[in-house]
């Protein structure tokens, strides 16, 4: 995905997060400053842990 995007706009700085998101990790990934959070979480639970901590911030879903 992160080449996709880069195909698109080569400008775009990508940071890819190969991880689970827990309640434990969550607000430690969100905290670095991104301005945009792609989703690609396949499972409910995970996904539902990143909601919150993306809507508590000025990310851009």
């Amino acid at each position: 995905m992160a080449e996709r995007i880069r195909l698109i706009n080569p400008e775009c700085r990508v940071t890819v997060v190969d991880d689970f998101v827990t309640p434990e990790n969550v607000a430690e990934y969100l905290g670095v400053g991104f301005s945009y959070v792609i989703d690609a979480i396949d499972s409910v639970r995970p996904k539902r842990r990143l909601s919150p901590g993306v809507a508590a911030t000025r990310c851009r879903w």
